[in-house]
Formats: structure tokens, sequence, C-alpha cells
């Protein structure tokens, strides 16, 4: 097995398989260059088992979803995410993310906590909570109003601050009589877990920072004094303020986006270039590897690879790499489907094919047990949405009136053709 690769399994006392998860030599090298920001979904299950599948993501320097790792679970308890946070550490050298977010399950959250500490900042999935609104306002004012448009306006802003989010908020709600909508009450009193707002000092992006704010820093960003200058952008309205200091070459703009992304802003960018600078201060041209052309290309395939191990094999394994195509043709056409008598070929040299891809011996004796059916939270039959149950009604093709043949949904006994 490549040494690269990095998986693990437990059992339960019958040996039955219980939790298992798994990280790849390029998955681990996407995190080592784009894992900061990591989130973890634990929304998908197995047709077979339903065990819960969990894996971890991040987005890549073409802001393209890219996979960390996977596990799958049998049950859903703070021992299991913890094991399995455990083993994602393990296999990560032990590099903490930046950020992790994840869903609101408790258990998750006692994983989390447990397991990341104070390293790692939590924050709740900002889109299976707006996702639930329909469910808890109501269809009518859901698509019937602008309810929606204005509540995202300030909901997902990443250029407020906690101020302004509470004034929008509170109007939005006053304005459409959910002051006592305890759901509201609920999430909004979690808002720091939540709401862009509440951290707009957190680096996201999954970019890589290698320098770090001294204390004298940290007291000039995100202050604005009377020697800031305002910049009016048009695009969105707004007008935001930017502090520059000549003899130390600072620069900071309320927007907060180099903050949060990393790069400066344009508004900053605007004010530098104002003052007759050529070239951007050394400090903000962080060693952010997503923003370098060229720098991915040797070091996603840099990982260990079967043949560094195992060179006797780099000849038999190219040859089946480049006959695989004709393989799978072979293997799956009728003919061979038909015959009988080379099953038994077919298939010691399929299994000979994946011992070598995989770089280990088959095992003759299986010592894990398949696991039971899980029954995890919320299985059974789930109860649909409002939202669920209107898409359905619609998706209904009429019925034609017993009275006059007419398709519709109207009553046939008050149907003008019944007479």
């Amino acid at each position: 097995m490549c040494s690269s690769y990095y998986f693990d399994f437990d059992v339960d006392d019958r040996g039955r398989l219980s939790r298992v998860c798994w990280f790849d030599p390029i998955a681990i090298k996407n995190y080592s260059l784009f894992g900061d920001m990591t989130s973890f979904d634990t929304t998908f299950n197995m047709n077979t088992y339903k065990m819960i599948f969990a894996p971890f993501t991040g987005v890549d320097h073409h802001k393209k979803c890219v996979t960390f790792g996977a596990g799958l679970i049998r049950k859903e308890t703070d021992e299991d995410f913890v094991w399995l946070f455990r083993n994602f550490l393990s296999a990560m050298s032990n590099k903490y993310p930046v950020c992790i977010i994840t869903d609101q399950d408790s258990g998750i959250k006692a994983g989390v906590k447990t397991v990341f500490g104070d390293k790692t900042q939590h924050r709740y999935c900002m889109w299976h909570i707006m996702k639930k609104l329909p469910d808890k306002i109501g269809t009518t004012l859901y698509r019937e109003t602008n309810f929606m448009k204005e509540l995202c306006s300030c909901v997902w802003a990443e250029d407020i601050e906690p101020s302004e989010f509470e004034e929008r908020r509170c109007s939005v709600i006053s304005s459409y009589g959910l002051t006592d909508n305890e759901w509201f009450d609920t999430m909004f009193d979690k808002r720091a877990s939540w709401i862009p707002a509440y951290f707009r000092d957190l680096f996201m992006g999954g970019l890589m920072r290698t320098t770090s704010r001294s204390e004298s820093e940290n007291s000039f960003f995100g202050v604005t004094t009377s020697d800031s200058i305002p910049i009016i952008d048009r695009e969105k309205d707004k007008v935001y303020y930017v502090n520059f200091i000549s003899d130390e070459m600072k620069v900071n703009c309320t927007c907060k986006k180099f903050e949060r992304h990393g790069i400066l802003c344009r508004h900053a960018l605007y004010v530098l270039k104002e003052q007759g600078l050529d070239n951007v201060p050394d400090q903000y041209l962080l060693n952010v590897r997503r923003h370098k052309i060229g720098t991915l290309w040797s070091e996603v395939f840099s990982c260990v690879t079967l043949a560094e191990q195992k060179p006797e094999y780099v000849d038999e394994l190219m040859g089946i790499l480049k006959g695989f195509k004709d393989k799978i043709s072979a293997q799956t056409s009728t003919s061979e489907c038909s015959s009988t008598s080379n099953t038994g070929d077919r298939m010691r040299n399929k299994t000979r094919e994946l011992e070598m891809l995989s770089g280990t011996k088959i095992p003759t004796e299986v010592v894990v047990l398949p696991p039971i059916k899980s029954k995890t939270k919320g299985s059974g039959k789930r109860m649909l949405s409002q939202k669920e149950k209107a898409t359905k009604e619609q998706k209904k093709a009429p019925r034609k009136c017993n009275a006059c043949g007419e398709l519709g949904f109207h009553d046939s006994r008050n149907c003008p053709g019944r007479d």
C-alpha cells in the first residue's frame, strides 16, 4: 500500500464494520494547499447499509470544490465524530484548519470542541440554515413578498459591521411581523456562529498566511481615524474608509477584504496609487499559493507514488494503465460475458490488476464483517416540508371532472355541466 495513503477503521464487538475513513495522497496534498477553510458535511448516506457518508471538502484556486478525505460512520455520536476528527488530523500531520464549517448537530459540535479546541474556529453552514426558512415563515411570505431578498441582503453581507447588521435585521423582522418568531430568536441568538458580519476578521477562503500581525498592527486594522480617506464604491452605492500610514507603508480599508481573503481591495489599491506607489508593499504580498501561476503543477504531483516505492512494478503497472480502456471493453463485451470457460482467468486477471494498482495483495481471509443497517438521526420516512408538498402538488396531473369531462381541480358537485 502507498505509504502516503492514510486509512483507518473500527469494528464492533461482533467484528462488524462500524466506522472507516480514508485520505489519499492527492487529497492530503490538496489540504496542505487549500485546507485553512474546511467544510464537514454529514447530509449523505449509503443506499445499502444507511451509514453516514461524511466528506471533508474545501475550495481550490479556481474556486472549485476539492476533497480532503471522507469517512463512513454507523452512528452519529460524540465518540464517532471525535474518532473521525482525530484521524483527520493524523492524516494531515496535525495541521489544524483555521475554520471548520458544519451543520448544527450537537455531536459534531462536541467533537469539534474536543479535537480542535481553540485552534480552529467553528462556524455553522449558512446554506443549511437559510434552507429552513420556507418552513419557518410559510410559503405565502416566502413567495409573494420581498422578505427573502431583504433578509438575504443583510444576512449574506460581508462588508457591514455587526451594528449595521442588527439595524437591518430588526427592520426586516419588524416589517414582516416576525418579532415573536421563536425560530428567528433562537437562530439570531447564535448569530456570531453563522452571520459573516460577526467574523469579518476571520481569514476566510482557505488561503495560507505565513505572516502574523503584531499588536500595533492589530490596533491599526479596522479603525477609522480622522485621517481616513473616504472612497465611494458606486457599484455597491456605499462609502468605505481607507487608512494609510506612509511612514510604515500600512493601508487598511473598512471593507476588510484583506483580512478575509488575503488580497488588497480596490479601495486600498486606489489610495496606494494616489499616493504615488508603483508596487504593493511587501507585507501585503502573502505566501498565498492559489494566487501564483504555476506553483501547483509540481506540488500536487509530488506525492509518493507506487513506482517510487516498488520500481519492479513500473513496467507491469504502466502496461496495465496503457491498455486499461481496451481491457474494460473486452471484459464487458457480449462474447466474454457469455463465455463461462474463461471466467476463472478473467477473475484472476482482474484481481492481479487491482493488486498492482493498489500496491498490495488482496487478503485471503476477510476479518471485517459487513456493517449492520444503521438507523441514524432522521432515518425512516422523512416528513416533507411545505415547499416540497407544494412542489409535489403542482406536478400532479390534472384530473377530469366527472360532470363535464373538462380537466381541472374544480368541485364536480358545483360544476355547471352537472345539470
